[in-house]
């Protein structure tokens, strides 16, 4: 029992994880698609008003869905991608969590499925795949 309750622990701060960094890598991702040199850098912000998100709007899955998919400022359309993203990110990492537990491994599989997310979610928006992430990647899989 004891250990079912440290793996659901363990679980839900994982999927909690994969979502926050998988709405922080589609919003680098959006902004290496938009030509921002620092896509890396600055807040989040509404892609339409450009008003500057604060921590309510920024509750990855929840916000979305609270908001019904749109901006609380100026109520436009928030892409699907955010949610999409945001949910992958969980996704990979619980399964990644429930396949290694608390392991030395897990972390470069974590840094792999991160990459793998940010490589697809700036092809999504851009249709590129930068050598940057794609070095790393392989440098990921070399050690």
């Amino acid at each position: 029992m004891e250990e079912q309750l440290l793996t659901a622990y363990l679980c839900f701060w994982l999927a909690v994880l994969g979502a926050v960094l998988g709405s922080f890598l589609d919003c680098a991702a959006s902004r290496w698609a938009a030509g921002d040199p620092h896509p890396f850098r600055g807040r989040s912000r509404c892609g339409s008003c450009g008003h500057t998100l604060g921590a309510r709007d920024l509750v990855p899955v929840f916000s979305f869905l609270l908001r019904r998919g749109r901006c609380r400022y100026c109520g436009a359309r928030i892409p699907a991608r955010c949610l999409v993203s945001e949910l992958a990110g969980a996704a990979a990492f619980l399964c990644l969590g429930l396949r290694f537990g608390l392991s030395l491994e897990l972390g470069q599989w974590f840094a792999f499925a991160a990459l793998l997310l940010a490589l697809s979610l700036t092809d999504w928006a851009a249709r590129i795949l930068p050598d940057k992430l794609l070095l790393l990647l392989a440098a990921n899989r070399a050690v």
